[in-house]
């Protein structure tokens, strides 16, 4: 996951993340979008740490933003947990919602949330595969 943490390079910020977003999106992306990624993304990184999540460090106590990948360009913005990013935000994520109660639904995607004026209704959704018995 990318964020302008500063552990590598003291001088990366969310300005610099945005103008890095913007230029490798080609000037296609929705700008506000990639302003507010660049913004909170280094909070929500420390705020999976606080759920569990085992961004690693260094020996000199910085972050270990994926030095061995193969797109060093981008390594010095990316934190990582090995070869398990992904399962590892899924699990903080899940984890951290159980704890809060909230029901998960596996296998679904969420194409739109259904508003009752400023008030969230319901989600139209679809189920990506049966679950296995059913």
């Amino acid at each position: 996951m990318a964020a302008a943490m500063g552990n590598v390079d003291p001088r990366d910020n969310w300005k610099i993340h945005f103008r890095d977003t913007m230029r490798g999106g080609k000037f296609l992306n929705v700008w506000r979008m990639a302003e507010l990624h660049a913004k909170q993304a280094p909070d929500r990184v420390r705020e999976l740490e606080e759920w569990g999540g085992g961004v690693r460090y260094s020996h000199e106590g910085r972050a270990d933003l994926a030095a061995q990948l193969r797109r060093p360009s981008l390594s010095p913005r990316l934190a990582h947990v090995g070869d398990r990013t992904g399962l590892e935000l899924i699990r903080s994520l899940q984890d951290h919602g159980v704890h809060k109660g909230i029901h998960f639904h596996m296998e679904v995607t969420a194409l739109e949330l259904l508003k009752d004026g400023d008030r969230i209704a319901g989600v139209l959704a679809y189920r990506r595969r049966e679950p296995a018995g059913s």
